[in-house]
């Protein structure tokens, strides 16, 4: 929203956190009447990613997914 205001609408945010707390996969899917470019999603992927997880317990990996609902409405900074 910060580089592109126009941006509305719900995404599903899938993510893999890996061994030593590494985003290991990320992947960014539109929901219904959402009109996301690449770059928007790449971005969002690209955020994900330079999160600081812990690792998950017991080694291994943890799966997450996760909505969100973007608008230049309801943006706090």
């Amino acid at each position: 929203l910060q580089k592109n205001s126009s941006i509305k609408g719900t995404v599903k945010i899938a993510f893999v956190i890996g061994v030593n707390a590494q985003v290991s996969s990320v992947t960014v899917t539109p929901q219904q009447g959402a009109n996301w470019s690449n770059t928007a999603k790449s971005c969002i992927a690209a955020v994900v990613r330079g999160i600081n997880f812990p690792e998950p317990k017991g080694g291994g990996s943890a799966a997450f997914d996760k909505n969100f609902t973007f608008s230049a409405e309801a943006q706090t900074f």
